[in-house]
């Protein structure tokens, strides 16, 4: 983690991985990416975090996970 990275918004980071701003409070809220509180309501991100967070989450697309129940 470089300690000049440049912090995000939700709003930017929602624009950067294709989410609603609902989409990022739903994931801050369910405890799967890493956010920094300032103050009561300002969240901001470091997209190194993210991306880590989110190579952590990955799952199996639908189609795939479908086919692996029908294995079982």
């Amino acid at each position: 983690m470089d300690a000049a990275e440049t912090l995000l918004s939700r709003k930017q980071l929602a624009a950067r991985i294709g989410l609603t701003i609902s989409g990022i409070d739903g994931l801050v809220r369910r405890g799967l990416i890493t956010h920094m509180r300032i103050g009561r309501k300002c969240l901001r991100f470091r997209w190194s975090e993210i991306q880590a967070d989110l190579e952590r989450c990955k799952v199996l697309s639908v189609g795939a996970a479908k086919q692996k129940k029908e294995k079982n």
